[in-house]
């Protein structure tokens, strides 16, 4: 009876174990996909930076649909950004707004949209958006003066209402 008893305690030791062993492939295969995902993330926001950057001085024209890649407004420099991933994103920036997932400014990640009310044009909906690109800094087309600039995102929190996640 003893034997059967430590024969059945041995099984059920090496089932477990086996069990055990599955639950930390699975595990593993969890941890490469995280991985490899945020690999693919990383080099799409490394894209999204790259045009934007190319966008830097670039003029703004209201309006302007940004297709020629020859000028911009604001909503038009970040749907042709999100383009170059595939993602397509509505024309108007209040519209943008509402794309995506909220997000918290403690949570902030390159890529996603900072969008602000900057005046009373559109009864209290977003009148201006642009890209979190890292380091403090978004990306947007400021105005017919300054064009296509990079500013401290500090500088516009008293404007800013939302920030979206939209990848």
């Amino acid at each position: 009876m003893k034997k059967k008893l430590v024969c059945s305690g041995l099984i059920a030791i090496m089932l477990m174990g086996g069990c055990s062993h599955a639950e930390e492939y699975t595990r593993t295969e969890d941890i490469q996909k995280a991985v490899y995902e945020q690999i693919a993330y990383d080099k799409d926001m490394d894209r999204l930076v790259d045009y934007l950057e190319s966008a830097l001085g670039k003029p703004y024209v209201w309006g302007a649909s940004g297709v020629n890649h020859k000028s911009y407004d604001c909503s038009s420099l970040v749907q042709m950004a999100y383009r170059q991933l595939g993602i397509e994103l509505p024309r108007v920036s209040y519209m943008q707004a509402k794309q995506g997932v909220e997000v918290s400014l403690e949570d902030i990640k390159v890529g996603d949209l900072v969008c602000f009310v900057t005046s009373n044009r559109n009864g209290g909906d977003v009148t201006h958006i642009g890209i979190y690109v890292g380091d403090g800094d978004f990306i947007h087309a400021k105005g017919a003066k300054y064009g296509v600039v990079r500013q401290p995102l500090a500088d516009y929190y008293n404007t800013l209402v939302t920030i979206r996640r939209v990848k």
